[in-house]
């Protein structure tokens, strides 16, 4: 990780937010072993997703999980305004092709749902949902 991580979860990763700390504790308390910002390679492209989880339990495949954090519609910095617009093409590359990579199931989680992880989340870890599009 290029910045320095500030916040230790319940599966020893370290994140960048409490917001971040949040999903992680919930995928480790589910019984799943989140891996945080692994490097993989995607159509000629690199990327370093949130996090993606190896198959196991209900998943028949890597599942890739994105949050998307700079999209709270509340209490923005202006750096965060100043930064969207790259923000938002890099999120469009990153759902294409991820989407459309058949080796991955792919989530996106946006900030509004983090009070809803066992919605979000929970639906698509523990009834063996293949795909889910939110």
């Amino acid at each position: 990780m290029g910045k320095q991580s500030l916040i230790r979860t319940k599966s020893g990763n370290k994140v960048q937010s409490i917001s971040e700390a949040k999903i992680d504790n919930y995928l480790f308390e589910s019984g799943y072993h989140p891996i945080y910002e692994p490097t993989i390679e995607m159509e000629d492209w690199e990327f370093k997703p949130d996090w993606v989880i190896l198959p196991q339990k209900s998943l028949d495949k890597p599942l890739i999980i994105e949050y998307w954090g700079l999209l709270r519609k509340e209490n923005r910095a202006k750096w965060v305004i100043d930064r969207l617009p790259h923000y938002l093409a890099r999120k469009e590359i990153k759902e294409n092709i991820y989407e459309s990579d058949e080796r991955y199931h792919f989530l996106g989680i946006y900030p509004e749902q983090l009070d809803d992880l066992d919605v979000v989340l929970g639906k698509f870890l523990n009834n063996g949902v293949t795909s889910l599009k939110l």
